[in-house]
C-alpha cells in the first residue's frame, strides 16, 4: 500500500478504497447475523443503538370483537367516515387497547385521519361478511407488516372460524 513522505497511507488510491470496502463489507454481514440471531428477542444495532425487532401478532378475540365493533358503528352511523377508538370500545366489554394492531392484517386504515380514530377498510367488511380470509398470524418490522420468509407456511382462516371459536361478550 502507498504511503506519502510522512509514512501515511494514502487514503485515495484504489487499492486502500478496495480494502476499506472489504473491511465494512465484513463489518456489515457479521453485524446483520447477529441481527438475525435475535430479532425475536430483539437486540440494539452497534452502529446506530436502534432497537431491531421483530414482532409477532396473533389476530386473537380482542382484535375480532374490535372489528366488529367498528363494523356496527359504520352501519348505524354511514355518515360518518371514522371512529374514535374509545366509541368503539363502548359497545363492548373487554376491548383491548390493541384496535391499532388491525391494520396488520390491512382490515383498518388510521391514515389520514385524526389521532386515535379508525376506519374499516373494504378487506374488513369482505372478512366479516366471510368472503375472504386472513391470516391467523402477522410478522411486523419497524411498524410495518413483514413478510413471511419463504417456505414459512401461512395458515390463513376465514370468519366462520373465528366467530365459532371466539365467543363476543356484549354490554
Amino acid at each position: 500500500m502507498k504511503k506519502n513522505e510522512n509514512g501515511d497511507f494514502l487514503l485515495n488510491t484504489e487499492e486502500y478504497q478496495a480494502l476499506r470496502k472489504e473491511i465494512y463489507d465484513e463489518i456489515i454481514i457479521q453485524l446483520k447475523s447477529e441481527l438475525k440471531t435475535h430479532i425475536h428477542q430483539g437486540s440494539n444495532c452497534k452502529v446506530c443503538n436502534t432497537t431491531i425487532k421483530l414482532n409477532h401478532y396473533l389476530f386473537s378475540k380482542h382484535l375480532l370483537n374490535s372489528l366488529m365493533s367498528l363494523y356496527e358503528l359504520h352501519v348505524d352511523f354511514p355518515e360518518r367516515f371514522s371512529f374514535h377508538k374509545d366509541q368503539i370500545q363502548m359497545n363492548w366489554k373487554k376491548l383491548s387497547n390493541s384496535i391499532g394492531k388491525l391494520k396488520y392484517w390491512k382490515l383498518i386504515t388510521d391514515e389520514q385521519l385524526p389521532l386515535g380514530h379508525y376506519r374499516i377498510l373494504p378487506e374488513g367488511r369482505k372478512f366479516l361478511e366471510g368472503k375472504i380470509s386472513i391470516p391467523i398470524d402477522v410478522y411486523t418490522f419497524k411498524d410495518k407488516r413483514y413478510r413471511h420468509p419463504k417456505g414459512i407456511e401461512i395458515v390463513e382462516k376465514n370468519f366462520k372460524y373465528f366467530s365459532d371459536k371466539f365467543i363476543k361478550t356484549k354490554k
